[in-house]
């Protein structure tokens, strides 16, 4: 299924697959994210605090970490994973303050790590890290 003004990049061989669903508006002041689910298997995850008509990045990786994003539009922001490990599980434009992306993970996603990045400016707005279920 596709969604206007949505592109997803696969990470790590099918490591995680998405698709993107606007939800209705919320109104927190943080930005942050929670997973659920099943891995491997079906898994949601879910966002609050997003700001409208921006960016949106999620990033995966396998262990955490704390590291500077060294190019790009978010060049100089501080993330809590290991880059040297990281992916891109998809990129999408925020539609609403919440919402949802759901799909299925990979066994090689099992027990990696989530967040949020979302491309207001330098530096970016990053969520708190999640693990995925093991």
């Amino acid at each position: 299924m596709r969604f206007p003004g949505v592109s997803m990049s696969i990470a790590a061989a099918a490591m995680l697959w998405f698709s993107a669903a606007p939800l209705r508006a919320a109104g927190p002041d943080d930005l942050t994210i929670d997973v659920q689910g099943d891995c491997p298997g079906p898994l949601t995850v879910s966002w609050e605090g997003a700001t409208i008509g921006r960016w949106a990045v999620l990033i995966f990786s396998r262990r955490t970490g704390r590291m500077l994003l060294p190019a790009g539009p978010c060049q100089g922001t501080w993330i809590d994973l290991d880059l040297r490990q990281a992916r891109f599980a998809g990129a999408w434009r925020i539609e609403s303050e919440q919402g949802q992306l759901v799909g299925r993970s990979g066994a090689s996603a099992c027990g990696g790590y989530l967040q949020l990045v979302i491309n207001a400016g330098a530096p970016c707005a990053t969520s708190n890290v999640v693990q995925i279920p093991e």
